[in-house]
């Protein structure tokens, strides 16, 4: 591998590690305060999320929605990532040569 390689697969690990550890953070706060609040999910918690156009308040993801389909997807899509590129740079997934 060359310099240029391994500089873009430490920014990938570092990029879809962030990625990860937002999701799951964020995630496992949503369960605390959700869990402490007897899990009314009418109260909005976490960061702000868009179903369409960011920016369009109509369009703002409702929080049962975010806490059901958003924070989940978003941890774990980020954890796939992740694990990908960790194993693509451990060799246990061969690299694709055209």
């Amino acid at each position: 591998m060359t310099l240029e390689e391994n500089v873009l697969v430490i920014f990938g690990l570092g990029l879809s590690g962030y990625f990860m550890i937002y999701g799951w953070y964020w995630y496992i706060r949503s369960l605390k305060f959700y869990y402490r609040r007897n899990w009314d999910l009418t109260e909005d918690f976490g960061p702000t999320i868009y179903k369409a156009d960011p920016g369009d308040e109509d369009n703002e993801a409702s929080p049962k929605l975010k806490f059901l389909v958003f924070l989940p997807m978003f941890a774990v899509l980020g954890t796939i990532f992740f694990v990908g590129l960790t194993l693509g740079v451990l060799g246990v997934i061969p690299r694709y040569e055209p």
